[in-house]
């Protein structure tokens, strides 16, 4: 890929259980790049594979953000660890200079070996800011889980602010009075639920209390893509009155346009 810079590679827009089964759409994860500063989000099974048959160098990594332990989005961790670790195009491994930032119950599902391997990991607490280069990075409140979990998920979102551009991502969650008050990037991505029950109603909260100008949304489940994914995003847009994006695999947004690339 030769012009990465202020876009977002979304390698991967598949989630939950059913799409780490079938593939369809695939958990890989997304890939940043903001400012000229390189970043993996929720690297999931295939995303290594998916970011080496894209044309990306993982060598270029600056950081590795994981909203939560599920193994949608943590399948690939330790294996991507090990990718920028072994950096071949710089002739050399035990490359240190990157940061995994990661709910602290994410961290006894890095292999011991590779806790070693990156700069520093960092465990993300609420509403904490944190630096990488010259970009300033904002957790969430903690989420809310299914209640099936029984409270036993750490989650979080990232802000993810610049000079010039910004963004927020939220992964799938329940919705709650202030849970996202802080927020205040234009640009949202957004991970989809199943388009059952409440969980549509959840999103519609979640998309009025950010109020953001555009919502990307990915993360699609078995029953999502059965329903359609321009549907759910449509029905999502006509609810909320904010312009909707149904992303797919290998689709790249622009930043400077506001737009996903042709």
């Amino acid at each position: 890929m030769a012009n990465i810079r202020n876009k977002i590679i979304f390698l991967g827009t598949g989630g939950g259980g059913s799409m780490v089964s079938l593939q369809t759409y695939s958990t890989a994860g997304f890939w940043v790049n903001l400012e000229g500063v390189d970043l993996y989000f929720d690297p999931g099974p295939s995303a290594v594979y998916k970011i080496r048959q894209a044309g990306l160098n993982p060598d270029n990594l600056k950081g590795i953000f994981i909203s939560h332990k599920h193994l949608d989005h943590t399948g690939d961790l330790n294996a991507l660890i090990e990718a920028v670790h072994y950096q071949f195009s710089n002739k050399g491994w035990n490359y240190k200079d990157y940061q995994v930032f990661c709910p602290p119950d994410v961290v006894p599902y890095i292999i011991e070996n590779h806790q070693k391997m990156p700069g520093k990991i960092v465990k993300v607490r609420p509403e904490q800011f944190y630096r990488l280069e010259h970009l300033k990075i904002m957790t969430t409140k903690k989420l809310l889980e299914k209640p099936c979990y029984h409270g036993n998920l750490e989650q979080y979102g990232y802000e993810v602010r610049g000079k010039q551009f910004s963004f927020a991502y939220v992964p799938e969650t329940f919705y709650q009075s202030g849970l996202f008050k802080k927020l205040e990037s234009d640009i949202l991505v957004l991970n989809a639920m199943a388009p059952t029950n409440d969980y549509p109603e959840q999103l519609v909260k979640i998309v009025k209390e950010i109020s953001p100008q555009l919502v990307i949304l990915r993360h699609w489940i078995k029953r999502a893509a059965d329903y359609g994914i321009k549907k759910y995003a449509h029905d999502l847009g006509k609810a909320t009155g904010v312009k909707v994006i149904a992303v797919k695999d290998g689709e790249v947004f622009d930043f400077k346009t506001a737009s996903i690339l042709p």
